[in-house]
């Protein structure tokens, strides 16, 4: 979450400095690109927390099961 926030905020920053300089078609440019590698990179990590979770979980269930038995 925290890195998506940054993310945005450093696209806003990328549009603002191309206004500023007067050149906002490159900067905007820029910021797209940023966006883009940026969500892919929040959806990258989702999924591996998620299948993380995924294994955490099946690990304690197979833990469990073996306690039971004992």
């Amino acid at each position: 979450m925290a890195a998506s926030a940054i993310g945005t905020n450093a696209v806003v920053l990328l549009v603002l400095i191309g206004f500023v300089f007067g050149r906002p078609d490159s900067f905007v440019d820029l910021a797209l690109s940023y966006a883009l590698l940026n969500f892919i990179a929040t959806v990258a990590v989702g999924k591996y927390l998620e299948t993380r979770q995924h294994q955490l979980w099946s690990l304690m269930q197979g833990l469990e099961e073996k306690e039971e038995d004992a």
